[in-house]
């Protein structure tokens, strides 16, 4: 349920007003918090750029052969004797293997 208030009550109404040094006292304050939240986004936002930028490079290591590169190398697994298919046939062998 929604009150209303009269234009009269409003007018009459008493607002507390700080004094002017306050009253810039407050204003300084909120300045600080949005500088503190736009240096905290920026930080935020710098974390999020760096995960995107090493998950793109592991995933290019991935794909590469680098990431396993010593793993197979402990395990003598050679990448010449791995055949390489298109997408449809590894589609394919997939859902004939499960």
């Amino acid at each position: 349920m929604v009150r209303q208030v009269s234009r009269n009550t409003l007018q009459n109404m008493p607002i507390p007003l700080p004094p002017i040094t306050e009253q810039y006292r407050i204003v300084n304050r909120i300045d600080s918090i949005f500088t503190k939240l736009d240096q905290a986004r920026q930080k935020a936002q710098a974390v999020v750029d760096s995960f995107e930028l090493r998950k793109s490079a592991i995933l290019h290591e991935a794909f590469t052969g680098e990431l396993t590169k010593q793993w197979r190398r402990v395990h003598g697994v050679r990448l010449e004797g791995w055949k390489k298919i298109n997408v449809d046939e590894c589609i394919e062998e997939m859902q004939r293997n499960y």
